[in-house]
């Protein structure tokens, strides 16, 4: 009966894990969807950038009154802040 037990408490732990890992490959994925994101920004010329109005890019100044674009997600989306750390770590 132990170990009947015990295989269930090990399959218990192995269930939260592989949700774990889950959640960690989603986030992973939405990172990869704004490195995209950020990549075909960098790649388009001012031009395209400017014309892209109501497309997923807006543009905001920022504390150095330098004109940025960025990705029209909210920012409570999952990997905005992964965005934001990543043109800050590109200046």
């Amino acid at each position: 009966m132990k170990a009947l037990h015990d295989l269930e408490q090990k399959l218990l732990t192995e269930q939260r894990e592989v949700e774990h890992l889950r959640t960690h490959v989603s986030t992973l994925q939405n990172n990869l969807d704004d490195v995209r994101t950020a990549m075909r920004m960098l790649e388009a010329g001012p031009r395209d950038r400017a014309d892209r109005s109501g497309s997923d890019v807006t543009e905001h100044v920022d504390h150095n009154g330098m004109t940025v674009d960025k990705p029209a997600r909210s920012e409570s989306a999952a990997g905005g802040s992964f965005l934001r750390r990543l043109f800050r770590r590109s200046k």
